[in-house]
Parts: C-alpha cells; structure tokens; sequence
C-alpha cells in the first residue's frame, strides 16, 4: 500500500491502513521522495480502532500478577528478559504496523495496558 503511492502504481483513492502508523510512513517517505513538507495523505477520519490485547494462559497471567493487578508490555519484557525459557509470540513481523513502529526509536513503545 505504501510502496504502490510511492511509485504512483496505486489503483484507490482512499486506503484503510490497519494502523495510523503507516500513514506516518507514508508521509515521511512522501517527503523524502518529493523533497516537500507537503504529506501525501489528506485530513484522516477515524471510523474504527482495533484494540491490542495481550492473551496468555490463564496459569501464566497468575504469575504476572492477575488478577489483582494489571500486566503490560513492560511486563513481558521483563519476564522475557529473565527467563530464557520463557516464549511468546507476536503477530507477522513483515506486516504488522506494530513491528514497524517498535523499530522507530523516536517513538515510544506502550509501557502499561491492563489485561
């Protein structure tokens, strides 16, 4: 979707991104591209936001502190982080807009969401 507006061989008018994030992209690499401040995308309307959850087993959710408290991404890391063993998984890294934001280091990474 971005590359295709980039090289002009994009075939919509408007495009649902499943993250503002890759508007961001595309306004940036617009820019690079035209040497212009002006953004490639026009005024944004937001019709509907996706929440990001974490799910995990009921046993392992006990452990992190469920559910008398909340768990978040800092959480996990941590947990990551000190246990070798531990694995978790996480959505396509070729696609998702989290993967690319993450990977944007001026920009900050969620620190706290409640299960």
């Amino acid at each position: 979707m971005v590359n295709a507006v980039l090289d002009g061989s994009a075939t919509f008018q408007a495009m649902t991104p499943d993250s503002s994030v890759w508007l961001g992209q595309l306004d940036q690499e617009w820019s690079e591209k035209t040497a212009t401040d002006a953004p490639a995308t026009g005024e944004t309307v937001r019709y509907a936001v996706s929440p990001v959850v974490i799910a995990t087993w009921e046993s392992l959710a006990r452990e992190l502190g469920c559910p008398t408290g909340s768990v978040g991404w800092q959480d996990l890391l941590a947990r990551a982080k000190a246990d070798p063993n531990f694995r978790w998984s996480h959505p396509s890294t070729s696609s998702a807009a989290v993967y690319w934001r993450r990977s944007q280091s001026s920009m900050p990474v969620p620190t706290r969401h409640v299960v």
